[in-house]
């Protein structure tokens, strides 16, 4: 059995610890000293600016696209396994474009995107107006991009879907547990230090955290707090805001 230890619980270190539930022989931990979504999660738009991003090749153009195609099958599946309800808006998103913008450089954005077999339009201010009317237009817009694909979804919700889910595949979730230092003992384990004597509600019932747990892997998903915790490693990662 590997043991895996995640550093926060916001979007991200939910997302790895759902995914990483799918394979049996992990035991996965997931340490956070809030709740989950406490962090940057909590205070993201959610929105998923794939299409009518300008990466339109390599590793960022697929990361985003797959991405896009991930969440149509993700929502649902968590939907049914949780039994939460994921707000999740499908109809796409709206850039407006004031005076002086290239359009042409969106032009050529949504022939190559339609190349790739993906939607996106070029709206004049009259379509705006007829399709939005409830916009208020002041007189610098002069027209919009339409993407039909991209989303938004509530990032929140969709941290605690992720938490419910992974819990039920096993997954620990210690919450309210600060995460003091981290020791490299050999290549392959690190060694996590906890506070002493703190008393927290496991998924598995309450009970006393040792001072410090082993690990095999670890996955650092602290968002700001990165830095303090890996600074114990002499491998600072410096996270600003």
């Amino acid at each position: 059995m590997v043991r895996v230890a995640i550093i926060g619980c916001g979007i991200v270190g939910a997302s790895i610890a759902f995914e990483l539930s799918q394979f049996p022989e992990l035991k996965v931990t997931v340490f956070d000293k809030q709740p989950p979504a406490q962090g940057s999660t909590g205070a993201a738009l959610g929105v998923l600016m794939g299409v009518i991003s300008h990466k339109t090749k390599g590793r960022n153009w697929q990361l985003r696209e797959t991405s896009l195609q991930r969440y149509e099958t993700l929502i649902p599946e968590l939907e049914a396994v949780t039994g939460r309800k994921i707000p999740f808006n499908k109809q796409g998103i709206l850039m407006l474009c004031s005076e002086g913008e290239d359009l042409s450089k969106w032009e050529k954005l949504i022939a190559t995107r339609d190349s790739q077999g993906w939607q996106l339009e070029l709206w004049d201010r009259e379509r705006v107006r007829d399709r939005c009317p409830h916009l208020y237009l002041n007189d610098k817009i002069i027209a919009a991009i339409y993407s039909p694909q991209d989303r938004q979804v509530d990032p929140t919700a969709l941290t605690l879907a992720l938490v419910d889910a992974a819990k039920l595949k096993g997954v620990n979730f210690e919450f309210g547990v600060e995460v003091e230092g981290i020791t490299g003992l050999n290549s392959q384990v690190s060694q996590i230090q906890l506070p002493s004597s703190i008393t927290v509600n496991k998924s598995c019932g309450t009970g006393i955290l040792p001072v410090a747990e082993n690990f095999d892997r670890l996955i650092v998903c602290a968002g700001l707090g990165s830095a303090a915790v890996t600074a114990s490693l002499n491998q600072l990662v410096d996270i600003r805001p």
